[in-house]
């Protein structure tokens, strides 16, 4: 089922409130059906892409609390729909065309031609190999004094490597033995009003990231849950209940989870901020808009998460980036 890709999706939810339908009307597609029965208040639609997308794919855009399935599996119930939306005639293909005997000549002469050109060009493949052969005999000398210094200087930072690695381990089991672990400094970092405007102005990306450094700006270089050594490569260090552990920040599991926590701590302020404030859930009230830009970037609607974790992951590396005089 996760490999089949289609346009038309169908999807149920058991309770629906503002904010999800709010949500649901950002997505970006040709048709979007969206009904609520008004006695058990469950929502239902039906949303036709433009180009066929997976199941996956269509889960993670709408919502983890979502049940979605293809419509397919539904053909008959949205049959009526579908014919509604696609209008459009087949192209008919054109005849081919069949040579007639006048579009056919010899080919004997032409034939002749190309043998007599083909055995001068061989002449001259034959010339140039020898010409190439002579090269790679000089070339195969200096590859081996190349091969030489090259393993030497492998040696050499292979030996700088080692040093530096355990230069690292010495700095976080003995000077950073004490840090707060990472579950630890996520539960601490409390969500300001001025985060949601944040998020509405600049974007999520931004918001998360200075949610992050305002954490960190609390804690010395010897008790922040992160380090990094290497910004290019996203060399991470991350505390928790065992210890230090190294990730690499595209593959980090720690700092992934620490990034989608934030984000839901945004969205759960975003409802608290509009219950305190009602005009901004009201559709005739000129905070409105606002109020549908905030939510569009506090949950992420304008980008794909997998982005917007690459970015902050980037933003933090470079943030929490230590050097080797620090370490001393």
């Amino acid at each position: 089922m996760d490999s089949k890709r289609t346009r038309i999706f169908t999807y149920f939810h058991e309770y629906c409130d503002d904010i999800l339908i709010a949500k649901l009307k950002l997505i970006k597609c040709r048709y979007h059906i969206l009904g609520i029965d008004k006695d058990t208040n469950i929502l239902k639609g039906c949303i036709y892409f433009n180009n066929p997308r997976s199941i996956n794919a269509i889960m993670k855009l709408i919502g983890i609390n979502l049940t979605a399935e293809i419509s397919d599996d539904n053909y008959d119930q949205y049959k009526v729909l579908i014919n509604k939306w696609e209008y459009g005639e087949r192209p008919t293909q054109g005849k081919k065309k069949v040579k007639t005997s006048n579009e056919i000549i010899p080919l004997t002469n032409t034939i002749i031609e190309q043998n007599t050109s083909l055995i001068e060009h061989s002449k001259e493949i034959c010339n140039y190999l020898m010409k190439q052969n002579q090269q790679l005999l000089e070339e195969n000398k200096q590859l081996k004094q190349t091969t030489m210094i090259t393993n030497n200087i492998e040696k050499m930072e292979n030996t700088i490597n080692e040093n530096k690695t355990f230069n690292i381990n010495v700095f976080l089991n003995e000077d950073c033995k004490n840090a707060i672990t990472m579950g630890e400094f996520i539960n601490s970092l409390k969500i300001e009003d001025s985060d949601l405007f944040c998020a509405k102005e600049h974007g999520l990306v931004e918001a998360i990231t200075n949610i992050f450094q305002r954490g960190l700006e609390n804690c010395d270089i010897n008790s922040r849950p992160v380090h990094c050594t290497d910004t290019k490569r996203e060399t991470l260090h991350i505390k928790d209940a065992e210890g230090w552990v190294r990730e690499t920040g595209s593959e980090s599991k720690r700092m992934k989870h620490a990034i989608n926590t934030i984000s839901n701590k945004k969205i759960k302020k975003l409802s608290e901020y509009i219950k305190e404030h009602p005009e901004y859930n009201s559709v005739y009230s000129p905070q409105y808009e606002d109020c549908l830009q905030m939510m569009r970037n506090v949950m992420g609607a304008s980008e794909d998460s997998d982005k917007t974790e690459k970015k902050v992951l980037k933003n933090i590396a470079k943030s929490v980036y230590i050097t080797p005089n620090e370490m001393k």
